[in-house]
């Protein structure tokens, strides 16, 4: 058994991105909401959202769905009425619409049907016993009259029903403001794709060619997008970058200890805390107290947001990695000596976070040590600590 006790060091706390992941209009949850199985899409999370048909939505400013081909075309269709096609009213009435009104058909030549017409254009010759009309509506919509747009951005809001909303801004999804919802049009989308936000211009062409690519394929169900393609090196760079994910903050360590023989750990509360499937990749456990400086910038930002992101971040099965300070490098004679740390993926378990913002939040937990992506558990490190 081989319990090693330390001060210093720090955990790196950084939400993991979800995977673009394709929803059809069957996830659709009440007027505004979607199903959502995918935990990593959490409340705060800014999204991209992709609809290769047209936007399905429509902010304030908008009448109208930026989706044209969603809206109806028959009258008495379930999908909500354009303004090209909103004469039509139900499968009853006439297709075209009159500016002349009653509409008759001429009645040609008596016992003749082959001549019973309507004839389009200006009014005629009455000589002509016509009853002519003009054609004041269109055929269909198009991104004329609703606009047209295949992107937008927006903030997602998740419930314990595992459906999402979403928002205009950050605080709004947070607080579930009514003025800030992101309401649904009654329209035909067929699919949307959602994926974490970022602002990187080829991460947006990527994002979008994926979009593409996946309503050609039609998932009939929730699917993460990497089941239909590998995913684009644009995103994944991004994804796997702490610092552009956001949502990064760094927790010193006062002291720490660290159990680095898995043999003795409790795998029956293992399961329990995080899942029997983390039994087999588990290489030690530990806990730690520690503190983020609210003034110190790398730390993040404690306003209320960033107060409610520590709190997402340190949930029970939640990803972090460690920097455990060993030994700090010290001058012995005319040289120095390195120092020694250990790195380490793990998963954070129970926890205490004091709420007192005034210089620091104080933050204690247990956890367990995981497997990294190099199936590396424990990793004892030589050289400057930074």
């Amino acid at each position: 058994m081989s319990v090693i006790l330390g001060y210093g060091g720090y955990v790196q706390l950084s939400r993991e991105w979800p995977e673009p992941t394709v929803f059809p209009q069957s996830s659709r949850a009440g007027s505004n909401a979607i199903f959502c199985q995918d935990k990593a899409f959490w409340t705060g999370q800014r999204v991209l959202i992709y609809s290769y048909l047209g936007f399905p939505v429509r902010t304030s400013s908008q009448q109208y769905a930026p989706c044209p081909e969603g809206h109806r075309f028959w009258g008495g269709s379930s999908w909500a009425q354009g303004p090209e096609t909103a004469h039509r009213g139900s499968g009853n009435t006439i297709f075209w619409k009159s500016d002349v009104a009653p509409l008759m058909v001429n009645p040609g030549t008596p016992g003749d049907p082959a001549d019973d017409f309507i004839v389009p254009g200006t009014l005629q010759d009455p000589a002509d016993d016509f009853f002519a009309y003009t054609i004041s509506a269109g055929f269909w919509e198009t991104q004329l009259t609703t606009g047209f747009d295949r992107v937008i951005e927006a903030y997602v809001n998740r419930d314990q029903l595992d459906r999402i909303t979403f928002y205009t801004s950050e605080n709004g999804a947070i607080n579930r403001s009514p003025d800030q919802l992101i309401t649904f049009s009654n329209v035909d989308y067929k699919n949307l794709l959602i994926a974490p936000y970022s602002s990187s211009t080829d991460y947006q062409i990527a994002f979008e060619a994926l979009g593409e690519f996946l309503f050609e394929e039609m998932p009939q169900r929730e699917q993460g997008a990497s089941a239909y393609i590998d995913l684009p090196e644009e995103m994944t760079s991004v994804a796997d970058d702490p610092e552009q994910r956001g949502w990064s903050i760094l927790v010193g360590c006062r002291e720490w200890t660290l159990q680095t023989d898995p043999t003795v750990l409790d795998t029956t509360a293992i399961g329990e805390d995080f899942g029997d499937s983390v039994k087999d990749v588990v290489r030690g456990s530990g806990s730690f107290n520690g503190f983020i400086p609210v003034s110190n910038p790398g730390s993040g930002s404690f306003d209320a947001r960033g107060f409610i992101r520590l709190m997402l971040m340190t949930e029970t099965g939640s990803k972090a990695r460690v920097r455990l300070r060993v030994q700090d490098q010290r001058s012995v004679g005319c040289e120095k000596e390195d120092a020694v740390w250990i790195e380490a993926d793990i998963l954070l378990g129970p926890g205490e976070i004091g709420a007192s913002v005034d210089e620091a939040i104080n933050y204690s937990s247990q956890f367990v040590v995981v497997k990294d992506k190099d199936g590396i558990g424990i990793k004892p490190l030589i050289g400057p600590f930074s």
